[in-house]
């Protein structure tokens, strides 16, 4: 019977792989590069997906279940088509499918490559045709490109672009690097070293600092702009490239030292300050804080820097250490004090006791943003967002259920207005550290809110102060401390708070959870704690109306 091999067994095959000595020749790499793409699929077979596709599918090559005339932006019905493609392949010439089985996959898997050429669905969404598509077609035709008529492998590898079929303005950072992913794919089908060299180049020539999109001076990474985005395209970034560079590696098309060594820097020298435990910090994940998988982010990281300890013998002991840590908080995570992130307009503390980081946007920066309807109410997340984690499971599946008009550390009135590209007109907006405290300001004006905001992280204290600020008249004004998880008693000022409850009444202090907040003297707060409930719709379009509660 075949069995899906374990991840860990996969990884182990792909590490032998690439211990292969040195190649000497254009087809020499070609022929060590595909081979490893075949393994890379080999190892995800999964018998009983196929024998699903197999036995669901119609005689015309498609499945009754899937809306070929679905356009939709995010989500697109169709691509399903081509991950039962995909599951059927695997297994078609994985060693131990019978000669029987694999005749009626060889069938199927021509039926229904040929519907989907002949049907050519198409989504709204530019990202789904050039890339979605792509990232499904390539490992399809590795893995068929003997088994299938070669009129129909070359016409299926026309799916497979390169930079210059690209829109302009797609071709740099993590989508050039998807886009390019096509072209190697494509040189690998068809013997074409020149597509191969020309992927794997524009690959690795991503990984210099860059003055637009990618990777920025201070090692954060922006995407759509000035935009921060380390833990949404960032990590896709992290994962595409480090991924391509253990394929190429110990050819003649390998990375090189100094780009393996910028790619380590960007782990180690940025997102690491951006985790804590099993927590990849929410406000650099871009709209990608509204997807529940996003959650899974720091474990994403920590398989990057296993892969990449692979290659980079000189820091595998800090990206090891790292990777344990995302495993088990309780480890050390390798760094302690405070960075500014100049380029992005974010601070991060760490410590082994807690992380603290704090999200700004200013008139160089573009804070957030709407797209394919996602983050639908994210409008105040880059104005002083703060998190606050002991464990990282402190705001854990917590934003639908988030009252998006009091973000921790934010000041705003009680509407969330729609947008498309969040920015600030502010340009006194900025932060400076010593390496182990640290101190950030921000003007803050927007919408007919204004005033100013300082940051002070000192060891075990933070120190939150305002200053002038003031608001349109007759709209609430709120300053937020937190918002998160409920673990454990609250007291105020001494006497435990009951669930389910508010109050709002001057208060000196407030512990939770290991934190203490003090206030000043006289200042008026208002503090609730209990069950409350929203949906993942709330946020995006394309997510579940299912109701969560949290406490």
């Amino acid at each position: 019977m075949l069995r899906r091999m374990s991840p860990a067994l996969g990884c182990l095959l792909c590490s032998l792989l690439f211990l292969s000595s040195l190649t000497a020749s254009p087809a020499s790499d070609i022929a060590v590069i595909r081979s490893r793409l075949y393994e890379e699929q080999v190892v995800l077979a999964d018998a009983s997906a196929a024998e699903e596709a197999l036995h669901s599918q119609k005689a015309d090559g498609s499945w009754a279940d899937i809306d070929y005339a679905d356009r939709s932006a995010t989500q697109w019905l169709p691509l399903v088509h081509l991950d039962r493609l995909l599951a059927m392949a695997r297994v078609c010439v994985v060693p131990g499918t019978s000669e029987g089985m694999r005749q009626q996959l060889t069938v199927a898997l021509n039926k229904g490559l040929g519907f989907w050429l002949l049907k050519k669905p198409a989504s709204t969404n530019w990202w789904q045709n050039e890339i979605g598509q792509p990232q499904r077609v390539g490992p399809l035709l590795i893995l068929l490109r003997d088994r299938l008529p070669e009129a129909q492998v070359r016409e299926a590898a026309g799916l497979l672009l390169d930079s210059s079929q690209a829109k302009a303005w797609a071709r740099t950072g993590q989508n050039l690097v998807w886009i390019s992913t096509g072209t190697v794919y494509r040189g690998c089908v068809l013997d074409r070293f020149e597509d191969v060299s020309a992927g794997l180049a524009s690959i690795a020539g991503q990984l210099s600092v860059q003055e637009g999109e990618g990777i920025q001076a201070d090692f954060s990474f922006h995407q759509h702009g000035p935009q921060l985005y380390s833990g949404g395209y960032g990590l896709s970034f992290l994962e595409s490239i480090t991924r391509w560079a253990c394929l190429a590696e110990g050819t003649g098309l390998g990375f090189g030292e100094e780009r393996k060594a910028l790619l380590a820097g960007l782990v180690l020298e940025g997102v690491r300050w951006m985790v804590r435990g099993p927590t990849l910090d929410a406000s650099v994940r871009g709209r990608e804080i509204v997807r529940p998988s996003s959650a899974k982010a720091a474990a994403q990281v920590a398989v990057v820097a296993r892969k990449l300890a692979g290659i980079m013998p000189g820091r595998a002991g800090e990206l090891l250490a790292f990777a344990e840590h995302v495993d088990d908080p309780g480890k050390p995570i390798g760094v302690e004090g405070c960075r500014y992130f100049w380029r992005s307009d974010y601070l991060a503390y760490q410590s082994n006791h807690y992380m603290f980081s704090l999200r700004m946007s200013s008139s160089r920066t573009t804070g957030t943003e709407i797209i394919n309807e996602e983050n639908l109410l994210g409008y105040w997340l880059p104005f002083g967002l703060t998190q606050l984690m002991r464990r990282g499971d402190e705001y854990s599946d917590l934003f639908p259920v988030w009252d998006w008009t009091k973000l921790p550390g934010v000041t705003a009135g009680d509407q969330v207005p729609r947008f498309h590209y969040q920015t600030h007109a502010s340009a006194f907006v900025g932060g400076a550290s010593d390496g182990r405290v640290g101190v950030a300001a921000m003007v803050l004006n927007k919408d007919g809110i204004q005033g100013s905001k300082a940051w002070f992280v000192l060891g075990d204290r933070i120190v939150a102060l305002c200053a002038g600020l003031r608001g349109p008249a007759g709209q609430p004004l709120a300053t937020s401390l937190n918002q998160c998880l409920l673990r454990g008693p609250v007291l105020m000022d001494g006497m435990t708070m009951p669930e389910d409850n508010s109050r709002s009444r001057p208060a000196r202090w407030v512990h939770h959870d290991g934190v203490g907040y003090v206030l000043d003297e006289g200042a008026g707060l208002l503090l609730s704690s209990g069950p409350e409930s929203g949906a993942w719709s709330r946020l995006s379009k394309s997510e579940s109306t299912a109701q969560v509660t949290k406490p």
